[in-house]
């Protein structure tokens, strides 16, 4: 990956903010499904619908739509959603 410089005019920008923001890792939501009680409060409170209810068992996250905000894991009641970081 190429980054092309110029020169900010507050200096808010510099070349080591671009590459750190190029190489640090995603982070993701997961879920504890044997231990999800299904009640859907992750689902009300996840801003880009990246969670559903599945046959009203269990919660499944959709990894293409996750961006790890970690809005799900603060809300689950049963404190089975965690927020890592994967890689690319």
């Amino acid at each position: 990956m190429t980054f092309q410089m110029y020169n900010c005019p507050v200096r808010s920008i510099n070349r080591r903010k671009i590459i750190m923001a190029s190489i640090r890792k995603k982070r993701k939501a997961f879920v504890e499904q044997a231990d999800c009680v299904a009640c859907g409060c992750c689902v009300k409170v996840c801003p880009l619908e990246a969670i559903r209810i599945i046959s009203g068992i269990m919660a499944q996250v959709d990894m293409g739509k996750c961006v790890g905000c970690g809005k799900c894991a603060k809300e689950c009641p049963a404190s089975v959603i965690t927020v890592r970081e994967v890689e690319h």
